[in-house]
Parts: C-alpha cells; structure tokens; sequence
C-alpha cells in the first residue's frame, strides 16, 4: 500500500494554485469593499464601527448605540439575505468575498439603516 492518502494532494494543489493565481488580485477588491461597508456604516446613527480596524475584508461593528442586541438585529438583517457573526450581546462581524460586488455592499449599507432606524 504505496501513497495512502496521498491521491487528495492533487485536489489540494489545484486549490492553492488558484488562490494563488486568481485570488490574490481579487482579495484588493475585497479589502475595498469592507472599507466601502465600514464607512457606510460609520456614517449610520446607532453604529459605532472603529475605522482603524478594517485591515483585510472583515468588519467589525457595535450595536449597542441602537438599543439592538444581536440577537434582535440578526435574524433581520438574514431577511435581505446578508449573514453575519455574532459578537454578544452587540457586536457583529461581516465579511466581504469573492462572490460579494460592490453594488451587494450598498445594499447591505442600506438594509442595515432601516433595521437600525426601526
């Protein structure tokens, strides 16, 4: 029995390559887009997301200015179809990807003010 389990390693390789070669640009895109989100969302009464920390394409923000807690504010920002982490009892975490267009962070910018604002 030569080689175990060495078979996947191909499949393995082929995932990296392509990170490597296509990913890479598009991961400029992605850190773009969260600085767009976490703008968009600094400007929103009720958030409070610290700019500085938006390095790669995670955003991090706090609900507690809005009298929201995660619990509340997630299952309704699931209803336009965005997902995030909870960070109990306030913070949130999104993330933006390859499958996320700039056009989807307005969208989330402006689902996220009218969850806020009611």
């Amino acid at each position: 029995m030569l080689g175990g389990g060495m078979r996947q390693a191909g499949i393995l390789a082929a995932a990296g390559i392509i990170a490597l070669e296509q990913m890479m640009e598009r991961l400029k895109e992605d850190h773009k887009n969260a600085r767009i989100l976490g703008e968009g969302l600094a400007n929103i009464s009720g958030i409070k997301v610290d700019l500085e920390t938006i390095q790669t394409n995670m955003v991090y923000f706090d609900l507690q200015e809005s009298r929201m807690d995660t619990y509340q504010f997630l299952p309704k920002l699931a209803k336009y179809n965005i997902l995030g982490l909870s960070q109990p009892p306030t913070k949130v975490r999104l993330v933006t990807h390859y499958g996320i267009s700039e056009e989807d962070i307005y969208a989330t910018i402006k689902a996220i003010k009218k969850i806020v604002k009611n």
